[in-house]
């Protein structure tokens, strides 16, 4: 709840009082079954959600500090979302990306011996590849007749599904089309707001930095996973990968 609340007075429209903050992403927070699927379920994908939006939130409370407030929990916050899910490793990017803007303002490493220690959330990833080498039909549910895991040939009929399970109008669908509609509504607002402060030469809020640094990872993700043999996001069993979109 408390990351809700502030995650409201970060993402909301700036001219929304708090209340209305809160209530706005309530209601979307409401429109979305898929939530409910997941809270109910035995994976990870609700703790990692939940990771991505605390380190999140945690990197844009860094950047605003002007000393070090803050930074040992986002370090220990992304250290264990590394490790969350699979494809939560490209995590350590955006908090690189944040580290390194830091570090830049500081004009020093803040908390060098914690930030070394960083690499270490990249160990069980690599573990996990090793055993994912050796027994791929188990690990990747490669099904009979599937060479690849990933493939570019998969894009075009996942994208399909995709566009289908996020915008269609379904009331026995997982998704929410009011998020996928106003979630389009906003990336294209944010990308002309983006282009005009870019022509301009207006520094870039740290809210918009956060959201750059860490919704390009939960695309790249998307992305992945429309590459996957097995990413069709309106099946029952795949939908809850979808999760973090819906969080973007």
């Amino acid at each position: 709840a408390w990351l809700l609340l502030h995650a409201a007075r970060m993402c909301a429209p700036d001219g929304f009082g708090r209340g209305q903050q809160i209530a706005w992403v309530l209601c979307l927070l409401f429109s979305l079954p898929l939530l409910g699927q997941v809270a109910t379920g035995a994976g990870m994908d609700l703790y990692n959600v939940f990771l991505i939006a605390a380190s999140a939130l945690l990197a844009w409370r860094v950047l605003q500090s002007p000393e070090s407030e803050g930074f040992l929990l986002w370090l220990a916050v992304s250290f264990l979302l590394f490790n969350a899910r699979y494809e939560s490793v490209l995590y350590v990017l955006s908090v690189g990306v944040v580290l390194a803007l830091k570090s830049w303002r500081m004009r020093r490493m803040p908390m060098f011996a914690w930030v070394c220690l960083i690499p270490l959330g990249l160990v069980f990833f690599l573990l996990r590849h090793r055993v994912f080498d050796a027994m791929p039909a188990l690990n990747w549910q490669l099904d009979e007749g599937v060479a690849n895991a990933f493939s570019l040939s998969y894009f075009y009929k996942n994208i399909g599904h995709a566009v289908s399970y996020l915008y269609e109008v379904d009331i026995q669908s997982s998704a929410s089309c009011c998020l996928s509609y106003f979630g389009t509504v906003a990336i294209l607002i944010l990308i002309v707001r983006g282009a005009k402060s870019v022509l301009a030469r207006k520094k870039p809020s740290n809210k918009d930095i956060v959201l750059v640094a860490y919704g390009g990872v939960v695309a790249v993700n998307f992305v992945l996973l429309m590459c996957y043999h097995w990413g069709r996001i309106d099946e029952l069993e795949v939908s809850r990968l979808a999760l973090p979109l819906f969080l973007l």
